[in-house]
């Protein structure tokens, strides 16, 4: 309490040397004050110094432009890059100016937007044309300024020049257009998918093979939106494997559907490999296709080639096997009872000289009989028999036939029936279905005991009459069934009454049932008897 205040108070009046002492102190005081406040100000002052000089050098030193605007939206403070941009040489020639004035007709609105709403704007992409005509293109943050109470002041911009991004991500953008030009430009299936089968990523090849236009129409969905079960769980059940495993698998052949194709079945040679994330985890498949259907079919086209030149050089050693061993032993045969009747034939019995001769007349017609299946298979390998169909009554037809076998049947006394509807018509060329006769016939009295019985049989059966030649014979061995009707393998067997062959017949016959658009079959058991069975086609109603 001051001695004024106190005398007041009192009543107490001081003297006038009291009263200028009191005012002393309270002036001391009052300096001691001020010189305080002098102090803290100074203080504060040098502070503030150091802070814009640091703020001067921080501005200054940056590469990016920056600038300072009051709510008025006028210029108050621009470091040296924004200068530079600008290309000015004074900050006198910015300070107080609104962009109007600096840039001409840049509009406010952003600016105020930003200071009405309080809201900041970050990492706004901007381009403004240079005087060379190329575009500077920026990336700028601009921030609003509030004082304590929180009102806004004004705010302050961080411009950074992105010309190196902007020219790295064209670039990319143009790499990224000329892959995508080359991949879809590609005949090969490229695509990548994610851990559920679901694309990512593909070509217009995989596009169109799948039967839709464009690759975007794949992204997100997976092969079962368009192909069968089947065929899309063999692929997610591949590609799981793939990536649970974290191996690849190269040049893989796998059947695929081309909906863009005219034949839709097609052959891959696939490659896929699995892709990871940065920590190592498995993130999908890539794969890529080629197509191979051409090769596949060329290839098939060679197996097929190669089968018949097989079968060709089977033919031509059956062929000299017959040659060498089947027809020369029965002129070794002839030969043998023409030198016994040519050097004994005063000297021989009657009865001697006639079982010659039969045993001469057998051996003459079973050589003639097989050098006719030779030179009837003969032709049919090299295509120059004739095959000349026409509609037959099929029992008018085998009449002829059937009446010359049935003499050599009774010869083993075998009786020989033909139980067939005179009505059946076939359509057949009649020397080659005579020849089919002949063979099985003669193949069943071969192997037929005296007193057997054949009997020759038609049904109907569909489109097609299967007529059947059954016997009482000794039967067939249950593996020799599966290689009659083949050409290298050799199943000859001696008749009943030791009756050579060769096997060459039964095969004859299989050809030229195949050149009728039919087919034979076979049924044995030994010691009760065979059935052959082949089919031909009907008479065709017009």
């Amino acid at each position: 309490m001051s001695l004024l205040n106190y005398n007041k108070i009192t009543g107490y009046q001081m003297s006038d040397e009291q009263k200028l002492l009191e005012k002393v102190k309270f002036l001391e005081k009052e300096n001691q004050r001020l010189q305080e406040e002098i102090r803290i100000l100074k203080t504060s002052e040098k502070e503030l110094k150091v802070e814009r000089a640091l703020l001067n050098a921080l501005m200054d030193h940056v590469h990016d432009s920056i600038y300072f605007k009051d709510s008025r939206c006028r210029l108050v403070k621009i470091n040296r890059k924004m200068l530079q941009n600008l290309n000015m040489t004074s900050y006198e020639e910015v300070i107080g100016k609104t962009d109007t004035e600096v840039f001409g007709q840049k509009s406010l609105k952003d600016d105020l937007r930003i200071m009405e709403s309080g809201e900041p704007v970050i990492g706004l992409m901007e381009s403004r044309q240079l005087s060379d005509g190329e575009l500077n293109w920026t990336l700028t943050d601009k921030v609003p300024i509030h004082d304590e109470e929180g009102e806004v002041l004004g705010l302050i911009s961080i411009i950074r020049e992105i010309n190196h991004l902007k020219k790295a991500e064209e670039d990319h953008e143009q790499e990224r257009l000329l892959l995508r030009i080359l991949i879809d430009n590609l005949p090969d299936y490229i695509y990548v998918k994610d851990t559920e089968g679901r694309f990512l990523a593909a070509n217009d090849s995989v596009a169109h093979q799948h039967g839709v236009k464009s690759h975007t129409d794949l992204i997100g969905k997976t092969d079962f939106d368009f192909f069968s079960p089947e065929l899309a769980e063999k692929y997610f059940t591949d590609e799981q494997t793939i990536i649970n495993s974290g191996k690849g698998i190269f040049d893989c052949e796998e059947p695929t559907i081309d909906k863009n194709k005219k034949k839709e079945k097609r052959w891959l040679m696939t490659t896929k490999i699995p892709f990871f994330d940065a920590n190592g985890n498995a993130k999908g498949i890539v794969g890529i296709g080629h197509d191979i259907t051409e090769h596949k079919e060329m290839e098939e086209k060679l197996q097929i080639v190669y089968e018949e030149l097989n079968e060709l050089n089977k033919t031509k050693d059956k062929f000299f096997s017959i040659i060498a061993h089947d027809l020369k032993s029965p002129f070794q045969g002839l030969m043998g009872f023409t030198e016994i009747l040519v050097a004994e034939y005063n000297n021989l019995p009657e009865e001697e000289k006639k079982m010659i001769v039969r045993n001469i007349d057998e051996l003459s017609h079973s050589t003639y009989n097989l050098l006719d299946n030779l030179l009837e298979w003969s032709r049919i390998q090299r295509g120059k028999i004739k095959f000349n169909p026409s509609t037959l009554n099929l029992k008018e037809a085998l009449k002829p036939t059937l009446s010359l076998l049935r003499q050599t049947a009774q010869n083993k006394k075998i009786h020989l029936e033909c139980n067939m509807d005179e009505s059946i018509k076939i359509d057949a060329d009649i020397n080659i279905l005579s020849t089919i006769m002949r063979n099985l016939v003669s193949n069943s009295i071969k192997f037929t005991m005296h007193n057997g019985k054949i009997i020759v049989s038609s049904r109907d059966i569909d489109d097609f009459i299967e007529i059947s030649v059954a016997d009482t014979g000794v039967g067939i061995e249950k593996e020799n069934l599966q290689n009659l009707f083949r050409i290298d393998k050799s199943v000859s067997t001696k008749g009943t009454a030791n009756e050579g062959g060769t096997g060459l017949g039964l095969i004859l016959c299989k050809e030229m049932i195949e050149m009728h658009g039919g087919s034979i079959n076979v049924e044995s058991e030994p010691g009760i008897g065979t059935v052959f069975s082949f089919t031909l086609k009907k008479k065709q109603n017009n």
